[in-house]
């Protein structure tokens, strides 16, 4: 599965980029309305995390994902889209030699992506031996985290008045 979320992080940048970059350049609305409903959906995150029963969703024996099983979760994930498409937008759509910088871009988003990942592999397992099964006060910390951090960027989005 680690693997497949590297080998669709590319196509999925660029296909975001083809399909969304001019749009949201010039229409901010749709800017707005992404942002938002992200936010919403990154609080409904936190809001899961934090109700879920430790130790209700662990399948010691049940088999491992398959390859083609993380590269239908990653093209089906609305992180990796939200990043990308406002990525893209930032970096990539206003500039002169287009097809050059999406290259770039997607170069340079796979490889920070495999080292993140790579990262977060280690560290959610290294993690997962500390904690020996007991969850409930991890999830709740880590589902605080981000509904702050989506606070945090509410509240800046407002302030600069949805821009």
């Amino acid at each position: 599965m680690f693997l497949a979320l590297h080998s669709v992080s590319l196509p999925s940048s660029s296909g975001s980029a083809l399909a969304f970059g001019g749009i949201l350049v010039s229409n901010r609305a749709i800017t707005n309305a992404l942002a938002i409903s992200g936010a919403i959906y990154m609080l409904y995150l936190a809001y899961k995390l934090a109700t879920s029963k430790p130790g209700a969703s662990q399948q010691d024996n049940a088999p491992p994902p398959r390859f083609i099983n993380g590269a239908i979760a990653q093209w089906l994930n609305p992180k990796a889209w939200i990043v990308s498409i406002s990525a893209i937008s930032i970096y990539v759509a206003n500039s002169k030699n287009y097809s050059l910088h999406l290259s770039s871009f997607g170069v340079i988003f796979f490889v920070i992506c495999f080292l993140s990942i790579l990262g977060w592999v280690v560290v959610g397992s290294r993690t997962s031996r500390l904690l020996n099964g007991n969850y409930g006060a991890f999830n709740k910390t880590m589902a605080a985290l981000l509904a702050l951090s989506v606070v945090y960027f509410v509240v800046e989005f407002v302030m600069l008045g949805g821009s």
